[in-house]
């Protein structure tokens, strides 16, 4: 019987200790191009992204951390990956834009941190847990897109970063080398910093219905940013018909500011022009490969996507968000709705 009990007892502390393990997470967001610059390279294509996997699972093998894997991610995994208490360091890996200026549609482009669909999800890279330690964006020029956003790392998780372009592999390698020192250590965790500016807490309801026709029709994840401040992401629909997603969400303001001041907006990411600009040769997560005729680099294409219809309340007042439209009730705005 005394046996029985130390078995037990030696079972629920490594259980205990397992569920209390810090996680490194990888999130790849990547397109892979059909074939290979050259012919004898088109093996090592393939396997790409299962080599770039292979690499972050063997560097973190043997360590205590938990490791978790993500392709395809999108805003709304990056997000909750960043406000995850146990996770201690983020490896995101993705194609990056530098910004640019497109005559041809008039509109000034800044840096961009592309997802798979080729949203913008460097946005949410302000939003992280105290408890996160590391935080490396692989892409190319991923420097600029964070000094853009003004990130203060102050009091924040060390970042590693790239100045110029780079292969994702290499890149994930310097960068699993640079972590070494931080991720291994056994630093305290931090603790959130208090402003000293008194506040007051409210609660929104917001609720999105989208309904879709067919598996083709896009229905992007939605960030939801209010009053400059990003408070929660709706992830991606993916099935056919009906779907209805809801949250209450909380928020905080200044003690002398309104609640009906703040605007919310319900974003994808896609850029100002509402039109994608794809390299040549590269495929999308259906596999369909779309390539350019017309221009040595690039081809632009412009996309219809389904936000759905948005309600927005206050659940503490009777205040409620209208959606700003034109005279014809089309919401203002490509790619994003904005409320007041």
């Amino acid at each position: 019987m005394k046996i029985l009990n130390l078995l037990f007892i030696i079972m629920s502390f490594s259980f205990s200790a397992y569920a209390q393990r810090t996680k490194v997470v990888l999130l790849t967001s990547l397109f892979i191009p059909e074939k290979a610059p050259v012919f004898y390279l088109n093996n090592l294509y393939i396997n790409y992204i299962d080599r770039i996997e292979k690499k972050f699972r063997g560097h973190f093998e043997k360590s205590n951390y938990q490791i978790e894997v993500i392709h395809n991610a999108n805003q709304y995994n990056l997000y909750h990956t960043l406000e995850d208490e146990s996770v201690e360091g983020v490896f995101w890996l993705s194609h990056s834009s530098k910004d640019t200026s497109n005559e041809t549609i008039g509109v000034s482009m800044p840096s961009r941190l592309l997802d798979y669909d080729l949203f913008d999800v460097a946005p949410i890279l302000q939003n992280y847990h105290p408890n996160l330690k590391w935080l490396s964006i692989i892409g190319c020029h991923s420097k600029k897109i964070l000094d853009q956003l003004n990130v203060n790392n102050k009091n924040g998780p060390v970042t590693f970063v790239f100045d110029k372009r780079i292969d994702a592999y290499r890149g994930l390698k310097k960068s699993l080398k640079a972590s070494q020192l931080i991720l291994n250590s056994n630093s305290i965790q931090k603790s959130n910093i208090e402003s000293g500016v008194k506040k007051k807490a409210y609660s929104i309801s917001v609720t999105r219905k989208v309904f879709k026709n067919s598996v083709n029709e896009l229905a992007p994840s939605l960030r939801i940013v209010m009053g400059g401040q990003l408070i929660g992401v709706f992830d991606e629909i993916s099935e056919i018909g009906y779907t209805t997603q809801s949250a209450i969400l909380d928020v905080s303001i200044e003690q002398n500011e309104k609640m009906n001041d703040r605007k919310i907006i319900l974003d994808t990411g896609l850029n100002p022009s509402g039109c994608l600009f794809y390299p040549k040769g590269i495929r999308d997560k259906n596999k369909r490969v779309r390539r350019s005729k017309n221009e040595n680099s690039r081809e632009l294409k412009c996309r219809s996507i389904n936000i759905g219809d948005i309600s927005i309340s206050g659940s503490t007042s009777d205040k409620n968000w209208d959606r700003f439209e034109d005279a014809e009730g089309n919401p203002i705005g490509i790619g994003y709705h904005l409320f007041r």
